[in-house]
């Protein structure tokens, strides 16, 4: 190993273990913020907090139904849309990769039997 060589190892060490010690500062004011608020929502959480309508500013109490319910129409409407055009993708790809219905039958045909000998 030639004196360049070692040196840049060397260098790449000591910098690795600064980025390394960097990531670990970076985290600990993360993990505290997290941790504040797990400890002080965690009382928040009940069965009324997600089934009860939001309340007026101002007013104490309150839930979150509707945020839910609006996320589970967006989910709907998204997977309306990319689901046939996955599946249509999907068969497209599978169809492409083995050139045609014929070689595409015949290679499931070839499959089966070779699983039905196991």
């Amino acid at each position: 190993m030639t004196a360049n060589l070692r040196r840049r190892k060397i260098f790449s060490r000591i910098f690795e273990g600064l980025c390394g010690l960097a990531v670990i500062i970076a985290l600990i004011p993360l993990a505290m913020i997290l941790f504040y608020v797990i400890k002080e929502g965690a009382g928040a959480l009940n069965l009324d907090f997600f089934t009860r309508m939001p309340k007026p500013v101002g007013e104490s109490g309150g839930g979150m139904a509707n945020a839910i319910v609006g996320t589970l129409i967006l989910i709907s409407i998204a997977a309306l849309f990319a689901v046939p055009v996955g599946g249509i993708c999907g068969v497209h790809g599978c169809l492409e990769c083995c050139r045609g219905h014929v070689r595409f039958l015949s290679l499931q045909v070839s499959v089966r039997r070779k699983f039905m000998r196991l």
